[in-house]
């Protein structure tokens, strides 16, 4: 997600889900929402190994999903 992460060459290792935090689900399923979907999420730490965002899932003017993410960076010759 953080594309700016500063690694040499702006290059950008690969990742994987770490964890949920916090997560809010106001409906039972997203795929019947007739309005288009934003996805916001903010950086709210990282380093090295892993970073760490809030996120939000809305539609117009109704919040759907929120919580917080963990991304478990890996290093990039993983990730071709």
């Amino acid at each position: 997600l953080r594309a700016g992460s500063g690694r040499a060459g702006g290059r950008v290792g690969g990742g994987m889900l770490g964890s949920a935090r916090g997560v809010v689900c106001r409906v039972a399923r997203l795929d019947d929402i007739v309005e288009a979907l934003d996805v916001m999420a903010a950086c709210l730490s990282a380093d090295g190994r892993a970073q760490l965002y809030s996120f939000e899932i809305s539609a117009g003017a109704r919040v759907l999903l929120d919580g917080r993410v963990a991304v478990v960076l890996q290093p990039p010759e993983i990730f071709p």
